[in-house]
C-alpha cells in the first residue's frame, strides 16, 4: 500500500463543505490500507460532528499555522462594515464624521478595501504553504511519500502543490480541483494570477481530477485530457445510517426544506415561492398548507426571494444546526429542495445537497438560474428518475406549477409522496466507491512514475 500526504487547508472536523470530499476519502483510503498523512490549517472553526467521529480511524493530521495578524487591511474592511447610522465623534453633525461616512460609502474605498483584504488573503495563502514545506523538510521531506495530493480550493493548497514539485519534480501529484480557481463570482483583477497558479500546477501535475465535467472543460479545454478524470463528490452511507427524523409538524401540508447557505441570486427559490403562491391564487393550494423550512445562515436573503412572490408565509426558519439535524431535516420532509446555477463560465456546478439526497426515499425539486439549459444537475436527476428540475433558460414555470400541484394533491389525497432510492445512483455516489475510483487514479500516478524512473 501507498504512503500519502494530503493537504487540505479545510478538512475535518471543520463544519466548512470544502471539508467533506478529502476528509470523506482520507477515511476511506485508510481503510483500504493506506499510511496517510494529512496537512491542514489551523483556524478557529466550528465542529461537525459526524466528521469529528471520521477522524477517529485516520493517520496523522498536521495543523500548521500561517502569518496573519490583524493590520490596517482589516482596519480598512472594518471601517468600510460601518453602519450608516454609526458616527466617529461624540457630534452627530460633526463635519469630520459626515466626511468619514462620505468616503466610507464610496465605491472607490470598498475596492481599495477588497483589494487589501485580497492581498492580506494572498500573503497567508503564501505563508500556510511555505511554513508546511519547512516541516514536511523538517520531518522526513517529501520523498517519504508515493504520491501527493493538493486539493482546491483555497489558493494556499496549490502554492505548496507548486512548491513541492519544484523541490521533488519526480514525486506523483495529484492535483484535485472542487471548483476551478477562475469562477464567475472571482473579481476579475484576481483572474490573471488564480488563471497563471491553475495552469501551473495543470501542467505540472501527473493527474488531475475535476467534480464534474464542466469543471473540466473550464480548468483543462483541451488539455491535459490523457491525465484528467471526473470524480463527483457523493455521500457517506455512515452518516447516514443513524439519521432519525424531527418531528416536522404538517397536518396534511406539503413541506418543503434546505439547509445551507444561498450564494445570491445564483441560489434563487424564487420560482418555486411564485409556483406556490400562483396555485394558491388559482385554488388548487389552500394559503398556508405548504411550508418550507429552511436551516442555515442566510435567512434574510430567502425570505426577500419569498416577499417578491408575496408568499413569506410559507417559511420557517431553524437557524443555523449540526449537520446530522440538517440531515434529519431533509429526512423529515416530503421535497428536499436543491438550488445551482447554470450560465456561461459557471457551468457543472451541482451541490452537496444533491449526493444527500439520494439516500432519501423521496424526489428531490432542483431549481438552477441562470441562462444556460440541459445542466448537468438536470441529466442526473432525469438520469436516475430522482425528481424535477425547473431551469430558468427552459421556461419550465408552467411544469413546476403542475408538478407540485400533482404532488399537493398527491398528499391531500392520502397517497404516499415516498419512492425507493435508486440503488444505481446509491451505488455510483457512495464515497466508499469513490474511494476506489481515487485509489486507482493515483495507483496509476504511482506505477507511471516508477515505470520512467
Amino acid at each position: 500500500m501507498a504512503k500519502l500526504l494530503i493537504i487540505s487547508y479545510l478538512f475535518a472536523p471543520d463544519r466548512g463543505i470544502g471539508a467533506i470530499r478529502w476528509s470523506k476519502l482520507a477515511k476511506y483510503l485508510t481503510r483500504a490500507g493506506h499510511d496517510i498523512d494529512v496537512i491542514t490549517s489551523v483556524q478557529p472553526y466550528a465542529e461537525d460532528s459526524l466528521l469529528k467521529r471520521d477522524i477517529g480511524e485516520m493517520g496523522r493530521i498536521i495543523h500548521i499555522s500561517h502569518w496573519y495578524k490583524g493590520n490596517n487591511a482589516n482596519k480598512a474592511a472594518a471601517s468600510s462594515n460601518v453602519s450608516n447610522g454609526s458616527t466617529v465623534s461624540k457630534s452627530r453633525g460633526g463635519i469630520k464624521s459626515r466626511i468619514k461616512k462620505a468616503i466610507i460609502s464610496t465605491r472607490t474605498f470598498k475596492a481599495v478595501c477588497s483589494r487589501l483584504l485580497y492581498y492580506e488573503e494572498l500573503r497567508k495563502a503564501h505563508s500556510f504553504a511555505e511554513n508546511a514545506e519547512r516541516y514536511v523538510l523538517e520531518n522526513g521531506g517529501f520523498s517519504q511519500y508515493d504520491a501527493i495530493i493538493t486539493t482546491y480550493s483555497p489558493i494556499g493548497d496549490v502554492l505548496l502543490g507548486l512548491r513541492i514539485k519544484k523541490i521533488c519534480p519526480d514525486i506523483p501529484l495529484i492535483a484535485d480541483f472542487r471548483d476551478p480557481m477562475d469562477v464567475v463570482t472571482v473579481p476579475k483583477y484576481q483572474i490573471r494570477y488564480r488563471r497563471r497558479i491553475q495552469q501551473a500546477l495543470c501542467s505540472c501535475a501527473d493527474r488531475i481530477i475535476t467534480v464534474t465535467n464542466g469543471h473540466r472543460k473550464k480548468i483543462c479545454g483541451d488539455r491535459w485530457s490523457e491525465k484528467t478524470s471526473v470524480i463527483t463528490n457523493g455521500y457517506d452511507a455512515e452518516d447516514i445510517a443513524d439519521i432519525d427524523t424531527l418531528p416536522v409538524k404538517d397536518d396534511h401540508r406539503l413541506t418543503f426544506c434546505f439547509t445551507g447557505n444561498l450564494y445570491g441570486e445564483k441560489t434563487n427559490a424564487g420560482p418555486l415561492f411564485r409556483a406556490v403562491n400562483k396555485l394558491v391564487d388559482d385554488g388548487v393550494i389552500g394559503k398556508g398548507q405548504a411550508v418550507f423550512h429552511y436551516c442555515g445562515l442566510s435567512f434574510p436573503a430567502l425570505l426577500m426571494q419569498a416577499q417578491k412572490a408575496d408568499c413569506e408565509w410559507i417559511l420557517e426558519n431553524h437557524g443555523q444546526v449540526d449537520r446530522n439535524i440538517a440531515l434529519a431535516m431533509q429526512n423529515s420532509v416530503d421535497i428536499p429542495v436543491v438550488m445551482i446555477w447554470n450560465n456561461v463560465g459557471g457551468e457543472g456546478t451541482i451541490a452537496g445537497k444533491f449526493y444527500e439526497y439520494l439516500t432519501l426515499d423521496k424526489q428531490m425539486l432542483a431549481l438552477v438560474s441562470g441562462e444556460l439549459e440541459h445542466s448537468e444537475l438536470r441529466s442526473l436527476i432525469e438520469q436516475y428518475e430522482l425528481g424535477f428540475t425547473y431551469e430558468e433558460a427552459s421556461n419550465d414555470f408552467e411544469r413546476l406549477c403542475d408538478w407540485i400541484a400533482e404532488q399537493y394533491k398527491k398528499k391531500r389525497s392520502g397517497v404516499s409522496l415516498k419512492c425507493p432510492p435508486n440503488e444505481a445512483a446509491l451505488n455510483h455516489f457512495e464515497y466508499s466507491n469513490i474511494a476506489g475510483r481515487v485509489e486507482n487514479i493515483i495507483l496509476g500516478a504511482i506505477d507511471d512514475r516508477r515505470k520512467n524512473r
